[in-house]
């Protein structure tokens, strides 16, 4: 029985919270006369959400060869309770796979499924052999994966008399069909509070539910194709919402900080069970931010999520990050023009910088850090590692050590962190820097320059946004 879709709502905007071939298996025929040919058996994904336990189902196996797709065998499978999977049937249609006048035999035993050709008047070369062999574990297998041998294969062609035959066992690597539990994502949205964080609300099975309990899940995030040093959380109870007047009740909330250079990477989030994957989900932060644009009641929305774009595009060239499919490259942002710019971040409150340093601690330099969440950075250079860890600051390398703010959001870019060690405060605010930056004449300042502009645009936006009281925002179908 198919769950019905589930529907995306984005319920605030900046940040973005966001195929499977079943089982693919791929050889060469080698004809001395012929061009090299690509054959493969394929078979479908299996998701245990989308059947109840103890309803079967049939997973056919496709031949394919030259985009022609044969049918070639297929089992039926069901559930005898939440996580274990058997083979009740297998079958294979000689008319259809156009293995004519062979003779089959199809059988199940504990912990195996098996389709076996004994041999055909079509050719000599055509030997006994198994069409494919479905491996369990005992007589049922966890979700998780099934395991999938081809030990031998031959199809017609043609006509009846023209027989191709395939010693995959020499030919083939194997790769089994993967199975998901069930697990998926409800929903997930992206939030106009400037955070560039990607929130995935999952519902679990309760066999994955139990899982959590014993601490064998995990969640992962991919950032194009790679773990990007992101890790994987370790799925706890505290991710669950609680409020029974939250939407999102009863699902968990994973999340994943982005930095602005990423606005248009592939963020890939999936659910990891003791060590088997789950279905995964892809989405990136320019796509959802042009469906934004494109909906005339997300009209007062639409600065903002020009502004963030921007910030991405310029943040990407001054990185090279993905700088040839750039965050703004499908939009116009029309800002302030820059003597305007240069002339309001001079009117922010002045950084200061009072008091002293304990003896063997000199003050360096601030910078930022474009997290989803900015950060400033304070360095110092410091002779003693007890003295730098009696005062909370970070290992950089050698002698240098810094302070590490809290995250801002773009709204809260002007408004300045105070910081004491020892004796010494420094008053600090991310303006401040973007302030100092304007003036940089040394390498690629131009891109420098450009990246303080764009984030001067973007907290001007967001500081607007969060003055006002917009209506909550209509349903988007998810894609």
């Amino acid at each position: 029985m198919k769950k019905s879709s589930r529907i995306l709502y984005v319920s605030l905007v900046a940040t973005v919270v966001l195929v499977v071939v079943a089982f693919l298996i791929t050889a060469a025929i080698v004809n001395n006369s012929e061009p090299e040919i690509t054959t493969r058996i394929v078979s479908k994904n299996i998701n245990m959400g989308d059947y109840l336990v103890g309803e079967s189902f049939e997973v056919p196996f496709n031949f394919e060869n030259n985009n022609k797709k044969i049918e070639c065998g297929m089992v039926t499978l069901t559930w005898d309770n939440a996580s274990k999977l058997l083979a009740k049937r297998v079958k294979v249609d000689t008319q259809k796979t156009h293995l004519a006048n062979m003779v089959v035999e199809s059988t199940i035993s504990e912990g195996k499924a098996v389709i076996k050709w004994m041999g055909s008047d079509i050719g000599e070369d055509l030997a006994s052999g198994e069409l494919f062999v479905v491996e369990f574990e005992n007589k049922g297998v966890d979700s998780g994966s099934i395991n999938v041998a081809v030990n031998d294969f031959g199809y017609v062609t043609s006509t009846a008399n023209s027989f191709e035959h395939v010693d995959y066992a020499q030919q083939l690597s194997v790769q089994p069909i993967q199975m998901y539990r069930g697990d998926s994502l409800y929903m997930y949205n992206v939030s106009l509070e400037g955070s560039i964080v990607l929130n995935y609300y999952m519902d679990f099975t309760e066999s994955t539910v139990n899982e959590i309990a014993a601490g064998k899940v995990k969640f992962k995030f991919d950032i194009d194709g790679a773990n990007a040093n992101r890790g994987a959380i370790d799925v706890t109870e505290d991710h669950k919402v609680t409020d029974p007047e939250n939407e999102y009740y009863g699902k968990y909330m994973l999340s994943v900080p982005l930095y602005a250079t990423e606005m248009t990477a592939d963020v890939t989030g999936y659910v990891i069970v003791d060590g088997v994957e789950g279905e995964k989900y892809t989405e990136n932060i320019r796509n959802y931010a042009e469906i934004i644009l494109e909906i005339p009641e997300f009209s007062d929305y639409h600065n903002l999520v020009k502004a963030m774009l921007n910030y991405g595009a310029k943040s990407q060239l001054y990185f090279d990050r993905n700088d040839d499919d750039l965050a703004d490259k499908n939009i116009t942002f029309i800002g302030s023009d820059t003597s305007v710019v240069r002339e309001h971040l001079e009117k922010f409150v002045k950084p200061s910088i009072t008091g002293e340093l304990p003896q063997g601690m000199t003050y360096k330099e601030t910078t930022i850090v474009l997290f989803g969440n900015v950060v400033i950075r304070h360095y110092f250079e410091v002779n003693d590692e007890a003295l730098a860890q009696q005062y909370g600051l970070k290992h950089k390398s050698g002698n240098l050590y810094y302070y590490e703010s809290n995250g801002k959001l773009p709204q809260y870019y002007a408004l300045q962190d105070s910081v004491t060690i020892g004796g010494m405060t420094i008053k600090y605010s991310i303006m401040n820097y973007a302030n100092s930056a304007k003036d940089y004449n040394g390498e690629r300042s131009n891109e420098v320059h450009n990246v303080v502009y764009s984030m001067y645009e973007y907290f001007k936006a967001a500081s607007g946004y969060v003055e006002e009281n917009y209506p909550e925002l209509p349903e988007i179908p998810m894609m």
